[in-house]
């Protein structure tokens, strides 16, 4: 049975990734504001390389900074590095993929120059809903990061800019990790601490039943998918945020609880400031 989400979760094994150059604005204007398209639970942004445009999702734990699968590898004329990843995605799975230079990087209409990135190596089954590429992690956190589902914008401002922080999600609410391509918090609920991964590439949350055993027996079937548990309390540091419902699924990568995707994502805005490991949600 095909499963119904996707976890773009990839661990980089042997080579580090490319980050987006800086750009300067004023206080409270978005450097980039990316229009994005909800395609099978997951941002979907335009994006044009060498003058190719190319639909991809936005992957906060996606390891490269931009990735491409073959068939959009061969639509665009791209220049191949001697070195190649290794990488094992959230099923335990490991690929070898090409090295790449994207050149002429543009994103609604804003350019970003020149990004090295790696092959998006898709599984047999599974992987993203529209089998495409991303921009990741690499990309994502080289800003103030504003994920406004709602509003259908994620919109990247100046790097500890905090006016725009304030303005868009008030104060900050809870500590964020950025570590080994992965951003992660903690969250206190009431079967006790978990680890949460965000994932912009996960079209659901999801939680690990090991984790919360206690949880397993109280899990309901709702479609042909994962089973899934109702949270009431998820406390990330300033009030309750919850309930909040998880798919149980026992993923290999990374070594988190849990998983925040398209199931929070999709009601809230909520922002990241990577330089002061803080965020917000409103």
């Amino acid at each position: 049975m095909a499963r119904r989400y996707f976890t773009a979760v990839n661990v980089c094994l042997l080579t580090a990734c490319t980050i987006a150059p800086l750009h300067s604005a004023s206080d409270l204007a978005p450097l980039i504001e990316l229009p994005i398209v909800l395609r099978n639970g997951l941002p979907t942004v335009t994006v044009v390389v060498a003058g190719r445009s190319l639909d991809l999702f936005l992957d906060l734990a996606g390891h490269n900074t931009i990735s491409l699968t073959a068939e959009e590898l061969a639509r665009v004329p791209v220049r191949y590095l001697d070195a190649a990843d290794r990488y094992r995605n959230s099923s335990g799975t490991t690929f070898t993929a090409r090295r790449f230079v994207a050149p002429h990087v543009v994103a609604a209409g804003y350019s970003v120059g020149d990004l090295e990135g790696g092959e998006y190596v898709l599984p047999s089954t599974g992987g993203p809903p529209d089998r495409n590429g991303y921009l990741g992690h690499g990309f994502l956190t080289k800003y103030l990061l504003v994920l406004d589902y709602p509003s259908r914008r994620v919109r990247l401002y100046r790097p500890g800019d905090q006016n725009a922080f304030k303005a868009e999600c008030g104060a900050p609410q809870f500590a964020v990790t950025n570590r080994g391509g992965f951003t992660t918090s903690f969250a206190d609920t009431e079967y006790g601490p978990i680890s949460v991964l965000w994932d912009t590439g996960a079209t659901h949350n999801f939680l690990r039943p090991s984790a919360v055993p206690a949880v397993v027996k109280l899990a309901r079937k709702i479609d042909e998918g994962e089973p899934v548990i109702s949270i009431l309390e998820v406390d990330l540091g300033n009030g309750n945020i919850g309930p909040l419902d998880f798919r149980l699924l026992s993923f290999a990568a990374p070594d988190v609880d849990a998983t925040f995707g398209t199931g929070l994502f999709a009601t809230r805005k909520v922002c990241f400031d990577f330089v002061l490991g803080k965020g917000a949600i409103r």
